[in-house]
């Protein structure tokens, strides 16, 4: 058994100097604000040599479902560079749901990742890579959220894939950077 606890804080504060000016110009005052943006805590590991799970949850205010993660991962099964997850994960597409806060380049992300694309379903995903690790896939079955794209009470399933190729210099194995 191997766990890993941790977690992301991300707050955001403003203050404002109010003028008569400023509310002349826009017929308001502006308030000053503190809001949690992420207040999240998780444990992830190996339950087993072929068992790994992850749990995260997700404290801040107003932004339900606050479960974000939720999965097992079968690993190192029949076929090792094939693995099998099941439960409550991010869809396989694009790379801004992948990608962690701490390495974004501006303070949101993009707003097709954040108001079109679906972020964390309730499925399963086949996905693995190649011997050489330069090609990736991932092919995943998720019931996606009444409110994601208004599918109001219907069973609907959807699916997502992705397909990922790391070029190679020359007939080195050297990926470009």
């Amino acid at each position: 058994l191997h766990v890993k606890l941790g977690g992301d804080l991300q707050n955001d504060t403003a203050g404002y100097v109010n003028t008569e000016s400023a509310e002349d110009l826009l017929g308001t005052e502006i308030d000053n604000g503190v809001q949690w943006r992420r207040a999240r805590l998780y444990a992830k590991g190996r339950l087993h040599r072929h068992l790994d799970f992850k749990f995260q949850y997700d404290f801040t205010a107003g932004n339900p479902p606050n479960l974000k993660d939720a999965y097992l991962n079968f690993v190192n099964g029949p076929i090792p560079t094939v693995e099998l997850a099941v439960g409550r994960f991010k869809a396989p597409l694009g790379l801004d749901g992948y990608t962690s806060p701490d390495d974004n380049v501006f303070m949101e992300k993009s707003l097709l990742s954040t108001t079109f694309l679906p972020s964390r379903n309730t499925g399963f995903m086949l996905h693995g890579d190649s011997p050489s690790h330069r090609v990736r896939w991932s092919f995943a079955v998720l019931q996606p959220q009444a409110n994601q794209i208004d599918l109001s009470d219907t069973d609907e399933l959807g699916w997502s894939a992705r397909f990922a190729w790391a070029f190679t210099a020359g007939k080195e194995d050297k990926t470009l950077v």
